[in-house]
């Protein structure tokens, strides 16, 4: 930021406004580790984006190489008839006095 003030400002030091803060961006990128593994992945962590797509898009990749036959975030899982479980509505307890 120095470097920046001078060349805007271009006043001398004594007169040049000093930066009441800087700023450091970096952002940290993993490599493609091979894991000895087969179940194991290594996955990047959060980028500068506001938003999710690239995780999202990460995700679905490695959800296609473990699930190859099913879908990514799919609105609901079927249910199996068997699982089903009936609701019993419970029946009012009377309070004696």
């Amino acid at each position: 930021i120095p470097k920046i003030c001078q060349r805007v400002f271009g006043e001398p030091d004594s007169e040049r406004p000093s930066p009441c803060w800087s700023l450091r961006f970096e952002v940290l990128t993993t490599a493609n580790i091979q894991l000895p593994m087969d179940n194991a992945i290594c996955v990047s962590g959060p980028d500068h984006a506001l938003d999710y797509a690239t995780s999202i898009d990460e995700a679905q990749r490695i959800f296609s190489a473990f699930w190859p036959d099913r879908d990514f975030l799919p609105r609901s899982l079927p249910k199996p008839d068997e699982e089903e479980e009936e609701v019993v509505e419970e029946q009012p307890v009377e309070q004696v006095a």
